[in-house]
């Protein structure tokens, strides 16, 4: 599973508790702005 990881502050503590305290094992963490995330999901 890919997680898309927005680097803006308001979003912070929403990644917190994976990124920071119980990393996801089967997670791929895409860091990159909505639009870019957006543009990854429609290319599958």
């Amino acid at each position: 599973m890919r997680l898309g990881y927005i680097n803006y502050l308001n979003c912070y503590p929403f990644y917190y508790h994976t990124l920071e305290k119980e990393p996801l094992p089967d997670a791929e963490i895409v860091p990159g702005y909505p639009s870019e995330l957006n543009k990854m999901m429609v290319q599958g």
